[in-house]
């Protein structure tokens, strides 16, 4: 009888310590699914989308609200360093900052060799990529050389509006009548350069990509 008794006793404690297990393993499960839950940030509809973008805009000193492409076929572009329509301080050229390019991602456009990226602070340009690539990995841009150069926003004061353009071309363009790191760079004149190929075809540029970031000076 006795060591009937010690018998179920040993069974009831397992079965008391597995229900346990089992408690705390929900208990966890359920924790983690609703921390996933509140650090998942919700997609906004396209109209809320421009909403929030518009409000940020509105912020900036420079933003860019007429260009001489408007007609041209669009499409997406994004970027992981952006949030909210506000770059992120890893890219700047700012002591907050570690001056490291973007990430960049858009989508394939049918007839496209190539791509080429500015990022513009009204008419300063920060940053010029040539890639045959729908990508550019952040921090990947490092040179000196035309076609592969960044440099990040610094904002003298205020808050000022950083611009990716991202032009799909059908070839070579004629010419690149830009100065990187520099002023007087306007898209009146860089995109019928663009418009033109080696050839001095017209109709070069297939779309356009543009995607606006704001940055604000701080001391």
């Amino acid at each position: 009888m006795k060591r009937f008794i010690s018998v179920l006793t040993a069974v009831m404690l397992s079965f008391t310590m597995l229900s346990g297990c089992k408690a705390q393993n929900v208990s966890v499960s359920s924790q983690a699914e609703t921390t996933t839950t509140a650090e998942t940030k919700p997609t906004l509809s396209p109209e809320d989308d421009k909403k929030l973008h518009d409000e940020v805009m509105s912020k900036s000193s420079n933003y860019m609200k007429l260009i001489p492409f408007a007609d041209l076929k669009s499409f997406k572009v994004t970027s992981e360093d952006l949030n909210d329509y506000v770059w992120d301080d890893v890219i700047t050229n700012t002591q907050y900052g570690k001056n490291k390019s973007p990430d960049l991602k858009w989508e394939a456009v049918e007839g496209a060799t190539q791509y080429i990226v500015l990022m513009l602070d009204s008419d300063w340009l920060h940053m010029d990529v040539f890639t045959t690539e729908t990508s550019i990995s952040a921090g990947s841009i490092k040179s000196s050389k035309k076609g592969s150069r960044y440099v990040g926003p610094y904002p003298p004061v205020g808050t000022h509006t950083y611009s990716v353009f991202v032009f799909a071309l059908k070839d070579e363009p004629k010419s690149l009548p830009y100065t990187f790191n520099s002023g007087g760079n306007y898209l009146a004149e860089i995109f019928p350069a663009f418009d033109t190929d080696k050839s001095g075809n017209r109709g070069n540029v297939i779309a356009y990509g543009r995607l606006d970031g704001n940055y604000t000076h701080r001391d």
